[in-house]
């Protein structure tokens, strides 16, 4: 099974640190497709999540800020042109459980 995981983010850059530090520790993790979905966040650039997450499928960053709902939408209709099976659509501060 192919499970992909979109990681909608604006802004808060501790927060999302946090979170992709959590995730890492997740069992299992390594065998799905990470992509990011930026909505032209002021606090940083592309250069800085490829940084942040250097283990991302995919960084996906508006050129403009399209509002929370639009750039998850997008980040829905995204996941339909891929072959995965499975799409889990998180935000940027959420924080997982490893075990």
């Amino acid at each position: 099974m192919n499970i992909a995981i979109g990681i909608t983010s604006f802004n808060r850059k501790e927060y999302l640190q946090a979170m992709v530090e959590s995730l890492r520790r997740s069992r299992g993790i390594e065998r799905c497709a990470i992509r990011v979905y930026d909505d032209c966040s002021s606090d940083y650039d592309t250069e800085t999540l490829w940084g942040l997450i250097p283990e991302a499928t995919e960084i996906v960053r508006r050129d403009t800020n399209m509002g929370s709902d639009r750039n998850i939408r997008q980040m829905y209709v995204d996941f339909l042109e891929t072959t995965e099976d499975v799409f889990v659509a998180i935000d940027s501060d959420l924080l997982f459980n490893p075990t």
